[in-house]
Parts: structure tokens; C-alpha cells; sequence
């Protein structure tokens, strides 16, 4: 199966997702595209044009210069007298780089919290460093059920007595901090940001002190991160399907977090389905399709990522190679067209984005292709 979602992109069709993702497109991450399969014709992929645009260089306004020439023009003044001896101008330079160091670390700690509007935890005082998810798919209800456990690190030297973490229209069943129960309070709701989760932690933490935050929860129909497709929506309408759009603030409705790009973390998957899983990992243990039996699917994602790039998808689905280190994943009518669309380029793709920038971490690049019924392009 697919091992990795983190980012669902609308598009048109599958040559918008190469135009979106040239190489000049630095911001390489694993990311898992979503394309609305094209319909030039009933059952057809649209093909794609035989030469593509060049992109024109972007100009410089007169009179500007990129941040680089305005660093090697700036003077930088050292306050530090001149040093002959080699050992003491070490010593000096050692100095000189713990001072900003913790310069920066003050810098860091104490104007966080103002730099991102849109999230409403504290994330100056705790800083999420891995996140589970412990999930159970409810096609019937369309919810998800479980528990997410975040091991949060202290920023501070106790100075902070409670982690604050975004929600949005989530059911809180109950919170434990190193599992033993925890007091805590959900904050009324305010749109667009949600409800501030309020957890106790009696005494504070000293810096570089973790935690275990675990919350017991439900997803609501209020969600606004989570789509639930009924059969008639998908492609050989014989199964519900579910995915998710975390992008841009919206993984607060799925788990309590730190819902910013400020902060990212390595995650943990359990998702237990009806049918087949894909998410934003790399698959663990035993992924053979299981469609109509409940069946746990394990990912990891090593690679700190975002919030907004949680992901996961659950439906109808089979998997196909289309590179060395890529497949993609779709419904049965449109496995074998994807495939044909993609499986000549993703190789030299990767190849390419790979020689101008610098090795790809995340170990594979899937395509996700969802239903034609795909909201979104």
C-alpha cells in the first residue's frame, strides 16, 4: 500500500501536478498529490501536451537585491576585541557563537507565540516533538474514534503550568499526562481558530523536560478536516470513502496540536479500517488489502513534518509501482490508467529535483488519486 500522504493538492489533472511541482519548486517534501481524475471522455485520462511552457525568470525591481547580496554588503560589527593568539581567538570565535546562541534561543522563546495569529496553543512554552494517533474508522457514523498522545517538550524552566493545544469541534473524552489522569478544561468555542484545550501541568516542567499529553477522542460531523464519501461518489460505487484536508489550520478538528508550521514533529500511526489505509508514512508490519474485515494499518514518519500534512485516507483503493521509490493509489476502474500516466516520468522527476536541490529524505513519493466526485480543482 501507498506510505505516505502529507499534503493533498487539488489539481485539474496529472500534468498540473508536474507543472506544480518542477524542480524550481524548491519546497521539495513527501508529498502525497491528489489529482481529480480527468474526464475528457467518459473513462479516459486526459494525456498529457507534448512540450510544457517554459516558467520566464522572475525580475528584479529596480533598485532591490536579493537577501543574499544585501548579507554580503551588510557590516557586520564583533564585540569582541582583536585577538592574536590562535587559542584565544578560538576560545574568542567559541564565545562569540554561544552568545548567539543563546541570543537566538531568547529571540526564539519569548516572540513565538506572537509569530503565528492563527493558532491558539502555547507553543513558546511547550514544543511537540512526536505525535500517535491511535484511530478507528467509523464509516457508519462517520467519525473517527481514539486516542492521540503527544510528547511535548518544555521550553521553559517551569514557567508554564499547563499545555495549551488547538481543537476544533472535537468531543474530549478524557486527558492523561504520563498516564495518570490530568485536569483539564475545553475553552468555548470562537470561529475561525476553534476551542483551546487547557491541560494541567502541576508544578511546570524544567527545559528540555517531555512530557506524554494523551487525549481520548471523538471527531464530530462539525469537522472541518475530514471528507466521507458515500458509494454513489465513488468510481465503481461499491464503498464509502474517507479523506482528509488538513491544510491550512485544519488538523485541530481531527486531534488536539500545536496547529501551526511552526512546529513540527515525527508521527505514529495505528489506523484500524474496514478498508484499506494510506497516510502520511511509511507503511509498518503487514499492509495486504483487507476490504469488508476491520484490520489495523501501522506508518511512521520519521521525517518532523507540519501539522497540515497529517493525512490519511481509507477506501476502495489498490496500489500500483510507477518508480523505484514510488506507487500510486487509487480505485480499481482507474489503477491501470494512473499507472500509464505516471510511471514514465516519476523516476526522472525525482532524478531531476534530486540533482538540482539535494537527496530526497522521505524515502518514497506516492500519488494518491482520489474520486471523481474530489471537491476541490
Amino acid at each position: 500500500m501507498a506510505s505516505s500522504i502529507q499534503k493533498f493538492v487539488a489539481a485539474s489533472g496529472v500534468s498540473a501536478f508536474f507543472r506544480t511541482y518542477s524542480p524550481g519548486h524548491v519546497d521539495i517534501k513527501q508529498e502525497i498529490v491528489v489529482a481529480r481524475y480527468p474526464r475528457s471522455q467518459p473513462g479516459s485520462i486526459a494525456r498529457r501536451p507534448t512540450s510544457t511552457p517554459t516558467r520566464p525568470e522572475r525580475p528584479t525591481p529596480a533598485g532591490s537585491m536579493s537577501w543574499l547580496a544585501v548579507f554580503k554588503r551588510a557590516s557586520v560589527v564583533v564585540p569582541y576585541p582583536r585577538i592574536s593568539s590562535p587559542a584565544a581567538s578560538a576560545a574568542s570565535a567559541a564565545s562569540a557563537a554561544s552568545h548567539l546562541r543563546r541570543g537566538f534561543a531568547r529571540v526564539h522563546s519569548h516572540t513565538m507565540a506572537n509569530r503565528d495569529p492563527t493558532t491558539l496553543s502555547n507553543y513558546s512554552a511547550w514544543r511537540t516533538k512526536h505525535t500517535t494517533v491511535d484511530f478507528h474508522l467509523d464509516f457508519d457514523q462517520k467519525l473517527l474514534r481514539g486516542t492521540a498522545t503527544l510528547q511535548l517538550e518544555s521550553q521553559t524552566d517551569k514557567d508554564s503550568a499547563e499545555v495549551v493545544l488547538d481543537t476544533r469541534f472535537l468531543n474530549v473524552k478524557a486527558v492523561h499526562v504520563d498516564s495518570s489522569e490530568s485536569k483539564w478544561e475545553l475553552k468555548p468555542h470562537t470561529n475561525p481558530l476553534g476551542a483551546p484545550l487547557h491541560v494541567s501541568i502541576p508544578g511546570g516542567a524544567a527545559e528540555g523536560h517531555l512530557v506524554n499529553v494523551a487525549i481520548d477522542l471523538e471527531t464530530t460531523a462539525k469537522g472541518t478536516a475530514l471528507q466521507w464519501l458515500t458509494p454513489a461518489q465513488t468510481s465503481n460505487k461499491k464503498h464509502p470513502y474517507m479523506f482528509s484536508q488538513c491544510q491550512a489550520i485544519n488538523a485541530r478538528a481531527i486531534f488536539p496540536c500545536q496547529d501551526t508550521p511552526d512546529v513540527k514533529s515525527t508521527f505514529s500511526f495505528k489506523l484500524t479500517s474496514s478498508l484499506p489505509v494510506v497516510a502520511s508514512g511509511v507503511p509498518v508490519g503487514d499492509h495486504t488489502p483487507s476490504v469488508g474485515a476491520e484490520k489495523t494499518y501501522a506508518f511512521e514518519q520519521k521525517v518532523p513534518i507540519p501539522t497540515y500534512l497529517f493525512a490519511v485516507a481509507s477506501g476502495d483503493i489498490v496500489a500500483a509501482r510507477i518508480g523505484a521509490r514510488s506507487v500510486v493509489v487509487t480505485g480499481p476502474n482507474e489503477l491501470d490508467d494512473c499507472k500509464w500516466e505516471l510511471e514514465r516520468d516519476m523516476d526522472k522527476f525525482m532524478h531531476v529535483a534530486e540533482r538540482l536541490i539535494f537527496p530526497y529524505k522521505w524515502g518514497e513519493y506516492n500519488v494518491l488519486v482520489l474520486p471523481p466526485s474530489f471537491p476541490y480543482g
